[in-house]
């Protein structure tokens, strides 16, 4: 499928317009073709290496099929990427629950959220991220501690105040 793309897209085998592969990405997870849309975002973040949107949609994909581990490296350079700008890592952050959403292995996740959001413990959001990866998990005691942990940073942060209250209510 890649290799079609790529005759179409320039009559010489390489594809150049990451438009066209997003494009790409969005029609094969639409037909449920995962190998396909992986086979598409992979060759984009190939090609847009700084593309953050690319990224976010290959750890989706991964995470959609089960690739857990494929997931760090991504992780880690997508919030390196935005390190030195502080709303931009929070904002990094929350994009990052949702995209984790996708996956189906919930323990596998809150591994890796564990190990990807050391760095940055001291960021409420952050907190919040592994708070919600651990209630997905069932790890209750794990959640309300970073619930609790993203108030204390954070005091005002309805965010954080809603996931106690969800773990809380799940007693």
């Amino acid at each position: 499928m890649v290799a079609l793309f790529e005759r179409r897209n320039t009559g010489r085998g390489q594809i150049v317009d990451a438009s066209l592969l997003a494009s790409g990405v969005t029609v094969m997870m639409t037909v449920l073709a995962e190998r396909y849309a992986l086979d598409l975002v992979r060759r984009w973040v190939e090609i847009e290496p700084e593309s953050m949107q690319a990224r976010q949609l290959l750890v989706g994909i991964l995470g959609a099929t089960g690739r857990t581990a494929e997931m760090a490296p991504h992780l880690h350079l997508m919030l390196e990427q935005n390190k030195s700008d502080r709303t931009a890592l929070e904002r990094n952050l929350m994009q990052l629950n949702r995209m984790l959403s996708w996956s189906q292995d919930r323990e596998a996740m809150y591994r890796l959220i564990e190990q990807v959001v050391q760095p940055y413990l001291d960021i409420a959001e952050a907190q919040y991220l592994l708070g919600q990866a651990a209630r997905a998990a069932d790890k209750r005691e794990a959640a309300l501690a970073a619930a609790r942990r993203a108030q204390e940073i954070k005091p005002d942060w309805g965010q954080a105040v809603l996931l106690e209250v969800q773990v809380l209510g799940r007693e």
